[in-house]
Order: C-alpha cells, then sequence, then structure tokens
C-alpha cells in the first residue's frame, strides 16, 4: 500500500524475471492492510483514540481477502473493511474505530 495514499500496490514473484507490480485504487485514504492467510484466525486492531487493542474474530475468513482500515483523516474514517480486489470497492466490517492505527491478521493455531 502507499503510504497514506488510496491504493494498495503488490509484488507478485519479487527478485525474478516475473516479477510483477500491480496497483488497486481505492475510493478512500487507507491506513494498515493485511490478506488473510487462513480461514480461522482473528485481526488485531490497535485505535490510538482510546489506546486499546481489540479482537476482531468472525466465525471464518476467505483466505486471500483482503482487509483494511481508515485513518482518522481519512474521507470516509474509523472503520475496518474488506476490499474486492477486482473494483476497490470497501465493505465495512466494523465501524466506530477513532483512529485505527494497525491491524495484524493471526492465524488460528493448528492442533
Amino acid at each position: 500500500m502507499n503510504q497514506a495514499g488510496s491504493e494498495i500496490v503488490t509484488i507478485t514473484d519479487p527478485g525474478t524475471a516475473q516479477q510483477k507490480v500491480s496497483r488497486l485504487t481505492v475510493g478512500s485514504q487507507l491506513d494498515d492492510t493485511v490478506w488473510a492467510t487462513a480461514s480461522k484466525g482473528r485481526l488485531l486492531v490497535i485505535d490510538a483514540t482510546s489506546n486499546a487493542a481489540y479482537w476482531l474474530r468472525p466465525p471464518q475468513f476467505s483466505v486471500g481477502t483482503i482487509y483494511t482500515q481508515t485513518p482518522d483523516d481519512s474521507g470516509v474514517a474509523g472503520l475496518i473493511a474488506a476490499v474486492d480486489p477486482g473494483t476497490g470497492i470497501l465493505t465495512p466490517v466494523a465501524l466506530g474505530f477513532g483512529k485505527p492505527t494497525g491491524m495484524l491478521f493471526v492465524p488460528d493455531s493448528q492442533s
């Protein structure tokens, strides 16, 4: 993702002859962005306004789904959203954060 911008920039096959850079434009400024790497897990979200950490745990994730957050100075502020990789449309997952500033996908450990 470009810093404080409204694009998600990805590099596939870095350092190889097949390296490819792609850009996905979204409709709002973004902060942290993560990809779900497992169907079971949690999103750890930090809200600087409340000085708190939150766990978001839906019943199931789709592997490869892109999750992002919008900062407090964004056009659409304070939400966690799933990103449609084809259109860049943000679908809210959680609302009401004052200033989301950090996010991490944590897969559940396998037993």
